[in-house]
């Protein structure tokens, strides 16, 4: 039988190429995972693109310093300072030893993790919400961020999110595979949430515990909330004691519990944050411009309310969607309880990135009896009335820092360890002047170091690689002197051979005045170049000044939020 013309024009199938040939591809280009992989990338190309943008002394420092100390090999706790959890470090300490002594390192891997967060929500919500409004979430997810306006931070809280966020995925999964393999996931990443940052993975345990006791009494399943309970405990424990074995056979345990726990209760109590009157302004912020964090924790506790009706008083029926719908809610206030205690932009919005879902199913849920139209208009009209204001803000705001409307930017070159990033021409001629200062002085004094007296370890990563005077790289006022007194002995000793930088004058030979803690929020680099200047300028030739053994001035220094 002779070939028709037709047969050379049939089209060519490349799903039986793909089966045969390649299998992994047929996979990877499935319309989920291509959704999936377009939106990592926009997320992180977006907080990728925001990250070279600006320094702050304090947040990149508190976060930088301990990281670069253990990627040089100095154990983390015994001898450099962390307060927040070890994993963090321990995560940025591999990047910069793999990626280089770089800022910019910790920062892009924060956008990466951002965009790993992305994908978890977008998880958890499809099989709940519509394609679009899952979108919408990412979308609100994205561009609430506070780095469209304040520097990129590379927080603990970054990670300690995805870790949440995962954690809850895992739990929504076992609700509705009832694979107890997702339970105790779920559990392993509650516990490196709070290796990460410790309240964040406290609470999620918590939560999630009070959740299983809830749902076990209601459904009078005992032996299934036993079973449940144990699973998550074993996940839980099995992550908290292997990190309690890394820090314990490092030496580091009592360090540990200084700076992760006690560090954390005196700083609240130095600041006065624990009366109840700060903790109800902090969890319900009634700022103008924070609106929106005050109406996303108020619509996830009607709508647990909301919830626990129908169960309670309604006869409603615990089917997985519900039990999801209710760890949803449970879990999203336990991530609200992160307002407290600093309710800034930052804490703010990573503290309700939960409920942000949560929101939009909530008013999705008041329209779905309505035609697509009215619903849609509806939901769109009441999302864009609660979020419009904040969103135009972030966008506007971003906007201006792209096209350098209000600052102008420049890339520094030097030092290398900040290299890459964007800052004002005035501050890339300060960080350039104080590293080169800070190299001149360590290589007239080759046995002395740097010694900090601001809250800003930024300053202690210029210089060059040298050992720690002690592992209290940063003052803390009130508190180090408390806990760690030999500090104080050791700065006297050392007072002659050492570099003091410091935030107020102090009576030491050699001392570098940086009167602002955190330039990109309080002041300009122009001013932070002429405090250099005028710190060098009295000191050229390392002239000892009056030098007082008194160290009382040391701990007056105003607290440093966070």
């Amino acid at each position: 039988m002779e070939d028709s013309p037709g047969n050379y024009l049939k089209p060519i199938t490349i799903s039986p190429i793909l089966d045969r040939y390649f299998p992994i591809m047929k996979h990877i280009l499935k319309k989920e995972n291509l959704e999936m992989f377009l939106l990592f990338t926009v997320v992180f190309l977006i907080s990728g693109f925001f990250s070279i943008f600006g320094i702050d002394g304090h947040h990149d420092g508190i976060m930088f310093k301990p990281s670069l100390d253990v990627a040089r090999g100095f154990t983390l706790f015994k001898d450099t300072f962390n307060q927040y959890g070890a994993l963090t470090i321990f995560i940025q300490s591999l990047a910069i030893k793999i990626f280089g002594e770089h800022l910019l390192v910790i920062k892009l891997l924060t956008a990466f993790f951002y965009a790993l967060t992305a994908l978890v929500i977008w998880k958890i919500w499809i099989n709940l919400l519509p394609r679009y409004l899952v979108y919408l979430i990412l979308f609100l997810y994205i561009f609430l961020a506070p780095y469209f306006f304040w520097p990129f931070s590379p927080s603990s809280s970054v990670y300690a999110l995805f870790f949440q966020m995962f954690s809850i995925y895992c739990l929504c999964k076992f609700l509705k595979d009832e694979n107890t393999n997702y339970l105790i996931l779920s559990g392993i990443n509650a516990s490196l949430a709070f290796w990460c940052k410790q309240p964040i993975g406290m609470f999620l345990f918590l939560a999630v515990t009070g959740y299983f006791i809830f749902t076990g009494i209601l459904e009078k399943k005992f032996r299934d909330l036993f079973r449940n309970l144990l699973y998550y405990v074993i996940g839980y424990l099995s992550v908290f004691i292997f990190m309690m074995l890394i820090i314990l056979l490092s030496g580091a345990i009592q360090d540990w519990w200084i700076q992760s726990i006690e560090f954390a209760y005196m700083f609240l109590q130095n600041n006065g944050e624990t009366g109840i009157t700060k903790i109800i302004s902090c969890l319900f912020p009634t700022e103008p411009e924070n609106s929106i964090f005050l109406v996303m924790p108020i619509i996830s506790i009607l709508f647990f309310i909301k919830i626990l009706i129908e169960l309670i008083f309604c006869d409603g029926k615990l089917n997985s969607k519900n039990k999801v719908l209710l760890v949803l809610t449970v879990t999203a206030m336990a991530s609200w309880l992160q307002y407290y205690p600093v309710a800034c932009y930052r804490h703010l919005y990573w503290g309700s990135i939960p409920m942000i879902g949560l929101v939009i199913y909530f008013i999705y849920s008041l329209f779905i009896k309505y035609n697509r139209v009215v619903s849609f208009s509806m939901l769109i009209f009441i999302v864009f009335v609660i979020f419009g204001k904040a969103v135009n803000m972030r966008i506007i705001n971003g906007y201006e820092k792209i096209t350098q409307k209000h600052e102008k930017y420049e890339t520094i070159r030097k030092p290398d360890i900040l290299s890459g990033i964007k800052v004002s021409p005035d501050e890339v001629l300060f960080y350039k002047e104080l590293d080169s200062y800070i190299r001149n002085f360590l290589e007239n004094n080759p046995s002395g170091y740097i010694i900090n007296l601001t809250p800003d370890a930024l300053w202690v990563t210029l210089g060059g690689n040298r050992k720690n005077l002690h592992k209290m790289h940063v003052n803390w006022p009130g508190i180090v002197k408390a806990k760690y007194p030999e500090w104080e002995t050791l700065v006297i000793n050392n007072r002659y051979n050492s570099l003091f930088l410091s935030n107020t004058q102090r009576d030491f030979p050699h001392l570098i005045l940086i009167k602002s803690l955190r330039p990109a929020f309080y002041s300009t680099g122009a001013h932070h170049l002429k405090s250099l200047r005028e710190s060098m300028a009295k000191q050229p030739d390392y002239a000892a000044f009056v030098t007082s053994q008194k160290l009382d001035k040391i701990n007056k220094t105003p607290a440093q939020t966070e």
